[in-house]
């Protein structure tokens, strides 16, 4: 049995009136069930550091100025990670 798998995140990050969207892949532990769930409390919610005000449309950064929040999960293959990791 695999030990890990791999999954492609993307984040959305709302600064004033601008909006960016963050794509990423990371390898993950195989155990994790919910990788939304990873990708909310392990990327969004470190995206900044410090202590994020989580709320219902992701974590709050900056004193309320920054709003970062899990757009997207997909566990993609090994090969897609090795090719989409040179890139992103």
């Amino acid at each position: 049995m695999k030990k890990t798998k791999f999954v492609f995140i993307s984040l959305e990050e709302r600064n004033g009136e601008r909006e960016y969207t963050h794509n990423m892949v990371r390898e993950i532990p195989a155990s994790v069930k919910d990788e939304w769930d990873w990708a909310d409390k392990q990327q969004a919610a470190q995206f900044y550091g410090g202590e994020p005000e989580a709320t219902e449309d992701g974590y709050y950064f900056n004193g309320g100025e920054v709003c970062v929040s899990v757009k997207g999960t997909r566990v993609i293959t090994e090969a897609e990670y090795k090719v989409l990791s040179r890139f992103l």
